[in-house]
């Protein structure tokens, strides 16, 4: 269920990309915006919650620990664990996950769960006498949720903004030019000021010119001002920790500027190797 969530968000992903491309760049009435909005609210109102997400998760996982580990055990096996000890240990391990999900990215601490659950870094003889085939799935299967989180709430993020440019965009054809602060959004345009998932505060906004940049904290929660990205326009070997999460009114240039090099520096680094 993880993975079918991690693909399903980067595919609305890149379709928030697009449609954010095609806003900026070939929107021209009011009427075809408010058309892509009312989508967008649609596909924002049927968005699965992460925390139901691990619901789903919890109850495979059993499902296929039963299926793939208990019936395939000898019968002296099955007996001396038993299917309700074993799920137990599951419940509690998904159920810190479940609690810790349901509350806000900047309440959240998903790392410490997964240092607890860690096998690793507890002397052998006291899990390999406690259940330990759960507590080595669990261990195995924990790692993943914690990238798992920051990118179901990027996702949410991706889909935010996209609805916040179809609002600016909407706002530059009535005006001829950019507002000077998303204020002037709400209410006509935006019902409220749109929230930054990170850290519950409004969205960041600055005019660039004839331009604008909308921007959120990212997973370290550190406001870099849109100076820097979280995870888009990074060098090949220079791996740089943090960073903000932006959108700019030039951004399908900016990613087609981006493509174009690095396909040229791959390229580049294919004919040096031959």
């Amino acid at each position: 269920m993880l993975i079918v969530s991690l693909v399903g968000d980067a595919i609305a992903g890149m379709g928030a990309q697009a449609t954010r491309a095609w806003i900026v760049q070939n929107a021209t009435s009011p009427e075809a915006l408010q058309n892509v909005n009312d989508k967008l609210g649609r596909i924002n109102s049927g968005r699965v919650a992460y925390a139901e997400t691990l619901r789903y998760e919890l109850e495979y996982t059993k499902e296929n620990f039963d299926r793939e580990v208990l019936t395939q055990s000898p019968q002296w096996q099955r007996g001396l664990f038993g299917n309700q000890a074993m799920f137990a240990c599951f419940d509690a391990a998904f159920g810190d996950l479940i609690q810790d999900a349901e509350k806000p990215f900047w309440e959240s601490n998903a790392k410490a769960i997964e240092e607890k659950w860690n096998i690793g870094k507890r002397p052998a003889w006291t899990w390999s006498l406690n259940l330990p085939i759960p507590r080595v799935v669990i261990a195995l299967l924990l790692p993943a949720t914690v990238p798992a989180r920051e990118k179901a709430v990027r996702a949410e993020l991706e889909l935010e903004a996209t609805i916040v440019v179809c609002a600016l965009k909407t706002y530059e054809l009535a005006h001829g030019k950019p507002p000077q602060e998303l204020a002037e959004l709400v209410p006509d345009l935006l019902p409220l000021l749109p929230i930054d998932p990170f850290d519950g505060k409004p969205l960041r906004y600055r005019r660039e010119g004839d331009g604008w940049v909308i921007w959120s904290v990212g997973s370290d929660l550190k406001d870099d001002n849109a100076e820097w990205h979280e995870f888009k326009y990074r060098e090949r070997g220079k791996k740089r920790e943090g960073g903000g999460i932006y959108f700019r009114s030039t951004e399908p240039q900016d990613d087609l500027a981006w493509y174009r090099a690095h396909v040229s520096r791959t390229s580049s680094d294919n004919t040096s190797a031959q």
